[in-house]
């Protein structure tokens, strides 16, 4: 796609109080959906030109380098985004907003501390730690604003000590989450989910500790006034909707259960009971499906949920090494699951996708090579991709994993979905003297040097502006223009 033009005649003035010319939005059909809308940011008025139909480039460079198949793009936190793959550009994803374009997790180093990152911009931020003597943090969610909560590990005295904290993408500071047990030898605080909103985190608090005999308490911080609120009957939230309707939760006398209700009105409602214990789960974005691993002869079968049509679906186990087991680390709306499966082969485990509900899964592995990613770079083969993921878009189109690398080193891969190589247009980096004014670039016309071109989309109004979920989301890297 080429970027656009400068006309001289233009008589149009979309220039801010600033100077900054406001950016313009189109809607070019063949952008994949999700990424939006276009727009510049330029000292000077832009206007668009789309390549003609059929012209569409079939191999359009990715922004950082990553591999592209026909499917996927699969962006390598270490190498393509922190630019190494030893242990100081180690991380794993724990934690994705329901729209896909928010990750958070762990990122090693000296200290261990949280992250987030901007799925679009490849923008990352290391978590400022509550208290910058702890040695160890880690994010486990993300809002769809960016907003992360996650938890701090020490010990003093002897004792261990966790505490939740919550991270602002807009102030980027980072806010600890009070108990009614902080001042306690040991105590510990676990948010495991944010709702979409920034509102509200649920998780669980212990007024001893985790290695205490006391039973934890589950319930849920506002994170507006910073109060914990238990639930009753409830040890653990292992995690919430996107509107924090749903939960999945460990109940007092340890059966897994799937609640729902609301902060304001409570979780007294049960919906399902689990025969056995459970390990770990995730709900989806919407709250439809709530997928966790049911212990059956002290193995964990994964199964799924269904609250629209009150069905569960053990998810099929294919090989006869995967008498292990296996969880669900993360689900979409549309049924798509990602999961580890444990297996007495040689590999220990291997990070899954189940398609829907009623499929075989892939091994992600597999699916590196069935996409093409192996063939373009062999490092791939070198990879170890044991764990099946903690975050996956309500539409199933973006989804993050972690393994090792080729290093030996924790690391993690984002897949985001992309359109058919005959569907995608290339954002350039040509902008010049539409001397003519007749959008194309004609002999003579120069280019101009310089310009910061930007892609964006609007937010939830679909207007330019706007705070909250309505501000504009920057959906890749900028890119500066050539004088050609």
């Amino acid at each position: 796609m080429s970027v656009g033009s400068h006309c001289r005649s233009e008589k149009r003035s979309n220039s801010h109080p600033s100077g900054e010319v406001e950016p313009h939005f189109v809607r070019p059909s063949a952008i994949a959906e999700g990424l939006g809308a276009i727009a510049a940011k330029v000292a000077f008025l832009l206007t668009f030109s789309a390549l003609a139909h059929g012209q569409s480039p079939v191999d359009c460079p990715t922004p950082l380098g990553q591999t592209l198949g026909p499917e996927w793009m699969v962006t390598r936190m270490g190498v393509d985004v922190l630019g190494g793959e030893g242990y100081n550009e180690a991380s794993c994803i724990m934690g994705m907003s329901a729209e896909g374009r928010w990750v958070t997790g762990i990122r090693f180093g000296t200290p261990i501390r949280g992250f987030v990152m901007n799925t679009l911009t490849a923008e990352f931020r290391d978590v400022p730690l509550a208290d910058g003597t702890h040695p160890f943090a880690m994010g486990n969610d993300v809002s769809d604003s960016g907003d992360a909560v996650g938890h701090e590990t020490w010990s003093a005295g002897g004792k261990v000590k966790m505490l939740g904290w919550h991270y602002d993408w807009a102030t980027g500071t980072t806010t600890r989450l009070t108990t009614p047990y902080d001042g306690n030898a040991s105590f510990s605080a676990m948010p495991n989910a944010i709702t979409g909103d920034g509102g509200y985190a649920f998780g669980a608090v212990d007024s001893d500790g985790p290695a205490g005999g006391a039973a934890s308490e589950g319930g849920f911080w506002d994170l507006g006034t910073g109060t914990w609120t238990s639930i009753a009957g409830v040890r653990e939230v292992i995690d919430a909707s996107d509107d924090g309707g749903v939960l999945l939760v460990v109940a007092s006398n340890g059966v897994g259960q799937v609640r729902t209700g609301s902060p304001g009105t409570g979780y007294a409602t049960v919906v399902k009971s689990f025969s056995g214990g459970i390990k770990g789960g995730a709900v989806s974005p919407s709250g439809r499906y709530v997928g966790t691993a049911e212990k059956v002869g002290g193995q964990p079968r994964p199964l799924v949920y269904d609250l629209n049509t009150s069905v569960q679906t053990n998810l099929a186990l294919v090989l006869p090494q995967d008498d292990l087991g296996g969880i669900v680390g993360a689900l979409s709306d549309t049924g798509r699951v990602l999961g580890t499966i444990y297996t007495t082969g040689v590999e220990g485990s291997r990070a899954v996708m189940w398609e829907t509900l009623g499929s075989e899964y892939t091994t992600i592995a597999q699916l590196l090579i069935d996409d093409g990613h192996l063939a373009q770079d062999a490092s791939y083969g070198d990879w170890r991709i044991y764990n099946g993921g903690n975050g996956m878009s309500g539409d199933g189109e973006v989804f993050g994993i972690y393994g090792n690398n080729g290093n030996g080193q924790e690391d993690a891969m984002v897949f985001q979905r992309v359109p058919g190589p005959a569907a995608r247009l290339c954002l350039g980096n040509a902008v010049w003297e539409d001397l003519n004014c007749n959008g194309l670039k004609d002999a003579g016309e120069p280019g101009v040097a310089g310009a910061v071109v930007r892609l964006f989309s609007p937010g939830a109004d679909g207007k330019i502006g706007g705070s909250g979920l309505d501000a504009d989301e920057e959906v890749m890297p900028a890119i500066t223009t050539g004088a050609s």
